[in-house]
């Protein structure tokens, strides 16, 4: 499955060169910065989405993969775990992130009834600054 990394910020330069030193550039593409469609886009045509951070004020990541109607993987920290729902996986260690790999793939989205108001409040504020289309 490949992988495309969005999100990097200053650290674009970093990751690619995580990425040639492990020699796997074919099997994963860095995005760089994006307009908001091309986000949305990018999030809509993605099997799921994968959420690594040691800290985040509040997770936009796991939010906009929810607005998305995404599984969502990620790291096992406050701003994430604040918005665990049935199609939120989440891993602390190597061994947790293959466990939880293979239950995102082997899984169906659940279609959530009464998304979380400060989602619908997210969503609305994405609108009012970049325009409902």
């Amino acid at each position: 499955m490949p992988l495309k990394i969005l999100g990097c910020g200053n650290a674009i330069e970093r990751v690619k060169k995580i990425i040639d030193d492990h020699r796997v550039q074919s099997e994963i593409e860095v995005i760089p910065f994006l307009d908001l469609d091309d986000v949305v886009s990018l999030y809509c045509n993605s099997t799921f989405i994968w959420a690594h951070s040691k800290y985040e004020g509040y997770g936009r990541a796991v939010a906009e993969a929810k607005l998305s109607h995404k599984k969502i993987l990620c790291t096992q920290i406050s701003a994430f775990m604040e918005q665990k729902d049935e199609n939120v996986y989440l891993y602390t260690n190597q061994n947790d992130f293959h466990i939880q790999y293979k239950a995102v793939l082997a899984s169906k989205y659940k279609d959530i009834h009464g998304q979380l108001i400060e989602h619908e409040i997210f969503k609305s504020q994405l609108e009012f600054l970049y325009g409902k289309k």
